[in-house]
Parts: C-alpha cells; structure tokens; sequence
C-alpha cells in the first residue's frame, strides 16, 4: 500500500533510532541500482510489445521505496481523455492510470466524487491482479477490456489509496499480503501493458452492491478493516464443502467471503443451519457478517462455493450441492476469512 508522508517520517524516525546505519547497506543499494537497470532496459522492450500502450505515452516510473527493503511502488501514467468518457452504473470516471510493467507494486491514489467509488481494471493478456488496502488482500482475473473489479465504500473528498500487482494468471497464488510480499521479492517485474479505471459518485444500477445503502435501502455491512484474520481459505467454485478450522481468543467472530471470475453462492456451514450468501455481486469487495466460536477452543466451519452456472441455491446439504453442480463446470474463485472482533 502507498505510505503517507506521516508513515514514512514514522519509519525514518524508527529506523534512525539507534543512530547507526545497516551494515548491509552498501549491498543492498549496489541490488537495487542493478534492478533498477534491469527493469529500464525492459521497460524499452515493453514500448513495442502491445499497441494499447500508446494511450499512455510513457515508460513506466518507479516511486521511492518504502524504507522496509520492498522494491519501490510503481507509478502510472495517467490518460488525460479517461474523466471524459461514458459514466458506468451512474459513477462518473474519475481516473485511469495506464502501466507498461507487472510483476511489481504500483501505488494508486484517487479523490472520490462520491459515497461509492468502483475499480476496474483492463490487461493485455490473461493475469491476476492481486489489490492490498488497509492491510488485507483481495484478487480478481484481467483479461482484455472486460475484466473484474470491485467497488468500495467512499467519502467525497476523503483520499483513497491502495497498491496494486499484477501476476501472471497461472502463477502461484498468495493469500495474505505477506505471501504477496514475498513472491514479489522473489521474481523480477515484466513487460506487460495494463490499466486501472476509476469511477465514482452514486450507484445508479441494482447489480451495485452498494445501491440499496445508498439509496437508503439496507444498511452497510461491517468492515473487517484493523482487524486480524486467523483463518483463511481460497479455492475454485465447484460445489465441494472445504473445512476451514480456527481458534478464537473471543467468542464472537467476523467472517468474509469474496466471489470472482464467476463463482456466485457461497454455502456455509457450522453448528446451526447452513447460511447462503449470494456473493457474485460483491465481487473482491466480498460479503461480511459476524458470528460466534468457543473461545480457545478449535472451531470447525465448512464452506462450499458454487459457480453462476449451478443457478438459484435454496439447500446447503452435500446432495444438493452435488445435484447443483451436475452438468456444471467449476468456474471462479473464492476466498474465506475469519477475523477476530
């Protein structure tokens, strides 16, 4: 995620603490230089690569790094002509940053118009984009012009910032942003043409899933921001349950569910009735709702994700699912969480 100016005169004033610099510090500067080359001669070779580039105009820039030895966030290139274009689902364009490098973090920023802002994001081949805001992790496929997103809870004028990787689709996926953070350091960015869109304003369209809090309708769903997950699971939407084990320190919990790429129903359950959670339209934004779990005790829950195909899901019980899932082909991803409150 993008520091602030107060997070990075944080971290300059922890780190200088002791008084002395890292003995290492020479080495680690002499790596950053020798990437730094590596990556502009790619970003020359990427300048041919893909036509859709040239709406940018720009090679790719990298920002300051954040103090922590993570490589620095990547910076896009913004298209003047973007705030001019069709609004969606009522929001209006805001902002489109364009990039011609993946494999590394890009750092986006935007001033909302709105109470709900919407991210789509368009790739020039098949990958995965991978959103880390306010410390938690959401993905979601890119594919050409018509790929995933998610939308967001804004307040007009209220800054919003967030960092963005983008991988290749069969590359092995994180789930958490340490795992993230460590693939990252571990692979060199690449040429690869993408873009991020923004709009924002008030939803206008029920496929919104924020229309109805907005119009005045259903009430906004609890945040799991600030606080931390002790459970996690992701898999492919085909109908099978999957046991997702935690240990709470408290007795109450948060769960969230997040649907992708098609994965639709999400069937959970535990020691009461199976609850069936409609999260296609969610998307990376997910679906939140609280529970309850014996403190210090290993509690078990099982959720099962079905994708669009399978249709209406009215019973959580192994043999509907199987019945559901006949004749359907698994499709999308889902992932599940359990916080502690």
């Amino acid at each position: 995620m993008p520091y602030s100016l107060e997070d990075l005169t944080e971290v300059m004033e922890t780190r200088s603490a002791g008084g002395r610099p890292s003995p290492d510090l020479l080495p680690h500067v002499r790596r950053r230089i020798r990437r730094g080359n590596r990556r502009r001669a790619a970003g020359g070779a990427a300048g041919t690569a893909l036509a859709v580039a040239a709406a940018f105009g720009a090679v790719q820039q990298f920002g300051q790094a954040s103090g922590d030895g993570a490589p620095p966030a990547m910076t896009g290139v913004a298209d003047a002509a973007f705030p001019t274009s069709p609004p969606r689902e009522g929001l209006d364009p805001l902002q489109e940053l364009g990039f011609r490098m993946a494999g590394a973090k890009a750092g986006v920023r935007f001033t909302p118009t709105g109470p709900v802002s919407m991210i789509t994001f368009r790739c020039s081949g098949r990958f995965r984009v991978y959103q880390v805001r306010n410390g938690t992790l959401s993905s979601v496929g890119c594919e050409g012009s018509n790929s995933g997103g998610g939308y967001l809870r804004t307040t007009s004028g209220r800054p919003v910032a967030f960092s963005v990787a983008i991988l290749p689709f069969a590359a092995p996926q994180p789930s958490s942003v340490a795992e993230l953070e460590r693939y990252l350091a571990a692979h060199e960015p690449f040429p690869a043409t993408w873009s991020v869109r923004i709009y924002s304003g008030a939803c206008a369209t029920s496929s919104c899933p924020f229309h109805k809090a907005v119009q005045g309708g259903d009430a906004e769903q609890p945040s799991v921001q600030g606080l931390r997950r002790i459970a996690w699971a992701n898999h492919i939407a085909d109908g099978r349950p999957r046991t997702i084990a935690f240990t709470p320190s408290g007795g109450t919990v948060r769960f969230r569910v997040t649907c992708v790429d098609g994965a639709a129903v999400a069937v959970v359950r535990g020691a009461g009735r199976p609850k069936i959670v409609e999260c296609e339209r969610a998307e990376s934004v997910g679906v939140v709702w609280d529970g309850t779990g014996e403190p210090g005790e290993r509690n078990r829950l099982t959720v099962a994700v079905l994708p669009a195909e399978a249709g209406t899901v009215t019973k959580g019980d192994d043999a509907s699912l199987v019945a559901k899932m006949k004749g359907v082909t698994p499709a999308g991803k889902w992932g599940f969480g359990v916080y502690e409150r």
